[in-house]
């Protein structure tokens, strides 16, 4: 049973896991020692560095943390990364707004097959536009601009953010930023059915959603429409 136990915390950090007893901030951790281990072939020192650069000055390792998320592969030191920069919160931002739709490969690339019979607002899939919705509304002026970007993939990721952010912090502000992309690029398939489910977000986008819902001729985005629409109505109960 012991070997058993040791061979499964040896997967775990090799897969980048840190053991509840070495998770004490490192008063004394340097910079130098930052660039050593987040460069290192072992995952469980990369996990390291991310847990540490807490006690680093923020500018001297955000554009490292955001590279390394780029180019990890392992869970846990991924979610190391995540936690480090949703820690930052704001000054993260315009780096992780950045690399929307780009990192990994779980995005949405077509309509999904069913409706969520969820409640909840869907967490996004890409890994990015993740950490956005954990830091919060001060993601959202830095996701209005990527809005009106061009770019179809990273608006794509941004309107789930926004949703997302919209719908947990009782947020309106951002209603008339998506009603204004909708209009500019509708003609985008997943940009159009993931706006119907940031309205979700909105109690004013009803009329909205009810015109939309007759016009629409997709049985999934018909569908889509009317659980935002039911969203809206249980919360105003």
């Amino acid at each position: 049973m012991a070997d058993n136990l040791k061979s499964s915390m040896q997967d775990l950090e090799n897969r980048g896991f840190i053991p509840k007893r070495e998770r004490q901030l490192d008063s004394c951790y340097s910079l130098r020692q930052f660039g050593e281990d987040i460069n290192s072939p072992f995952a469980v020192v990369r996990s390291r560095a991310a847990f540490n650069s807490a006690v680093l000055p923020v500018d001297e390792v955000l554009p490292t943390l955001v590279a390394s998320l780029v180019a990890e592969r392992k869970l846990y030191t991924k979610i190391e990364l995540s936690n480090a920069l949703q820690r930052i919160s704001e000054p993260a931002v315009p780096y992780l707004t950045a690399y929307l739709g780009t990192i990994g490969n779980n995005q949405h690339k077509k309509l999904p097959d069913a409706v969520s019979k969820k409640n909840s607002y869907p967490l996004p899939r890409d890994l990015a536009a993740r950490i956005l919705c954990q830091i919060g509304v001060p993601a959202l002026p830095y996701l209005q601009k990527v809005l009106v970007s061009g770019d179809l993939y990273m608006i794509r990721e941004a309107i789930d953010s926004i949703g997302f952010i919209s719908f947990y912090n009782n947020d309106k502000s951002m209603f008339e930023e998506l009603r204004k992309c909708f209009n500019v690029y509708s003609h985008d398939l997943i940009i159009r059915w993931k706006i119907y489910i940031a309205c979700s977000s909105f109690p004013m986008s009803i009329e909205f959603l009810v015109t939309q819902v007759q016009v629409e001729t997709i049985h999934i985005i018909q569908d889509e429409i009317r659980r935002s629409i039911r969203i809206i109505q249980r919360k105003k109960l």
